[in-house]
């Protein structure tokens, strides 16, 4: 059986065995085993895997592994990488992997169970990318036993000798309750930080005041509680170490429970000088060894449940309560979300209550919105209620919009209802338009009802047109309905037209339907033509259709033509 004691902090010494690459004697690997410094892989233009092994000389057991980020911030820290372990450098066993990590604080740090080792072995498979180069940057590196977490007592003694005494190495260290008149049970809690399997514990006597009746128990979620192991009137001798092998037990907590001792002084109390917690290494192929058939789950051996390392997002693994993505989110460390710094635009960040853009705005500083300064025309700002431009507007200050002065034209402007340009308008002053003198005729002005160029016309006075006197044809005036040149026509009295007498032949005048030159012409009088007599010749005259000149022609007489006797070469003969 193994006993590794887990109750006292010790970081393990190393070597460097083996390294990838470095940057610059500078920046060289073995500033990761000292307290100043830090290590840098070589900038490369390609994401190129490196490594770096620690030779911890000889087989040792570690429960925690820890790297701090370089100087230059988490930002030059590994972004992908894994942690292998190796008893011999031949074979090599996976412990951890980290995918896509970022680091929230200056350290990272990695809880497992007590593993044996002897060569621990981080191969960095991504690196970050600044300016175009690949690397990566590690300060110091620890690995070791973390110790007990937390060490609470129920009391104390008056000259302060706390629990805290229990885990220093020198002989005068001892932890004390308070004295009291009457016996009494006194307690003192241990936290281990993570769930071991125990499997002794070791107690240190004083000169006095050892418990003679204590009581030992254990539990892995400080609630459920079971017995470890039980002790009724015990002596024990100055100045010695006791411990008791126990059955193996996993547990996170140990509460000691013991009865105080008669002092010197009358009172009764406690002291103990030393305490060691010692676990066995977890050998999942070996289940009876811890008592119970079905082991408790642990971040590497599956049990009731499979639980996920801290950040572990393996399917099928159950988040532990100290999962760092469970605790309460801040701007540095992340939570169940990651809390935005004041004003910032990250995406993926959570704003928090007291961001500046959730406060009222004003117009110096932005809130939910930025407001605008008076009259500023800014994209973006929200105008306030007091700006001048929803004031009301004066011909003096601008408001929602600009009032005119009188009279103005300014393109924008508005004009005031009592504006002259409004008002009614006169033949002296302008409204909406300049109102015409009677009779006046200036471009620009409008002509008025009263106007006399409106009113009825009369032939003494002008209307809309200037009525014309009987019988007048002067220019621009109009005929009236009386006018004699209007009236029915005779032969004695001009209307619209002078009649002529039967036969007149005067100019200007109409010929009338009775006229005897329209009536059908004779021989003896004339019609609309004077019929000829037959053969007659005279001009004006119109043949009539039995004049003989119109017969048939014959040698003896004369038709149309006049027929030519035989061989007859006269003139005129046809």
């Amino acid at each position: 059986m193994e006993y590794i004691t887990i109750s006292h902090k010790r970081d393990h010494d190393c070597k460097i065995h083996a390294v990838s690459s470095e940057q610059h004697e500078s920046t060289s690997v073995f500033n990761i085993i000292r307290d100043k410094g830090y290590w840098s892989s070589r900038k490369s233009d390609e994401n190129m895997p490196e490594y770096i092994v620690l030779d911890f000389k000889e087989n040792t057991t570690i429960d925690y592994i820890e790297m701090t980020a370089s100087p230059n911030g988490p930002g030059t820290f590994p972004r992908d990488f894994r942690f292998e372990v190796s008893l011999d450098g031949n074979y090599w066993m996976v412990i951890h992997t980290e995918r896509k990590l970022i680091l929230d604080a200056g350290a990272y740090r990695l809880d497992i169970p007590l593993t044996l080792i002897r060569f621990l072995k981080i191969l960095i498979i991504a690196g970050q990318e600044n300016q175009g180069k690949y690397y990566s940057e590690i300060g110091r590196i620890r690995a070791g036993i973390a110790g007990i977490s937390e060490i609470k007592a129920s009391t104390r003694s008056s000259n302060a000798r706390g629990p805290e005494h229990l885990l220093k190495d020198d002989t005068e260290s001892y932890w004390e309750t308070e004295h009291k008149a009457h016996v009494g049970k006194d307690s003192l809690t241990i936290n281990l930080g993570k769930i071991f399997h125990v499997n002794r514990i070791i107690l240190g006597s004083t000169e006095t005041a050892f418990p003679e009746n204590f009581y030992i128990e254990t539990s892995s979620d400080n609630s459920v509680w079971l017995p470890l192991l039980e002790e009724k009137n015990f002596r024990a001798q100055e100045n010695k170490k006791y411990f008791w092998n126990t059955d193996i037990r996993p547990a996170r907590y140990i509460r000691i429970e013991a009865k105080g001792v008669k002092l010197a002084n009358g009172k009764y109390g406690i002291q103990l000088a030393q305490l060691e917690i010692s676990a066995a290494p977890f050998n999942p192929f070996h289940t009876h060894n811890i008592g119970d058939l079905t082991p408790y789950s642990s971040i590497f051996q599956a049990g009731i449940v499979r639980l996920a390392k801290d950040g572990d997002d393996t399917p099928g693994a159950a988040v532990q309560g100290n999962d760092r993505r469970l605790r309460d989110a801040s701007t540095i460390f992340k939570g169940i979300v990651r809390l935005a710094e004041d004003g910032d635009e990250t995406q993926g960040l959570s704003v928090q209550a007291s961001d500046s853009r959730l406060k009222p705005a004003t117009d110096l500083k932005p809130g939910i919105v930025r407001l605008a300064h008076n009259r500023e025309s800014k994209e973006g700002a929200a105008v306030q209620g007091n700006d001048s431009r929803l004031m009301e507007a004066t011909t003096a200050n601008f408001g929602i919009v600009k009032l005119c002065p009188e009279g103005m034209y300014k393109e924008s402007g508005v004009v005031t209802g009592n504006d002259p340009r409004l008002q009614k308008a006169t033949a002296n002053s302008f409204g909406i338009c300049k109102l015409a003198a009677d009779g006046a005729d200036t471009a620009g002005t409008v002509v008025q009802a009263n106007d006399r160029r409106l009113r009825t016309a009369t032939s003494t006075y002008s209307g809309i047109v200037e009525l014309a006197e009987d019988g007048e044809n002067s220019a621009g005036v109009a005929v009236q309905g009386n006018d004699k040149r209007l009236k029915e026509a005779t032969t004695t009295a001009k209307g619209i037209v002078e009649l002529a007498e039967d036969g007149e032949e005067s100019a200007g005048v109409v010929i009338q339907g009775n006229d005897r030159r329209l009536k059908d012409a004779t021989t003896k009088s004339k019609g609309i033509v004077e019929l000829a007599e037959d053969g007659e010749v005279n001009p004006g005259v119109a043949v009539q259709g039995n004049d003989r000149r119109l017969k048939d022609a014959t040698t003896t007489s004369k038709g149309i033509v006049e027929l030519a006797e035989d061989g007859e070469n006269k003139a005129g003969v046809a």
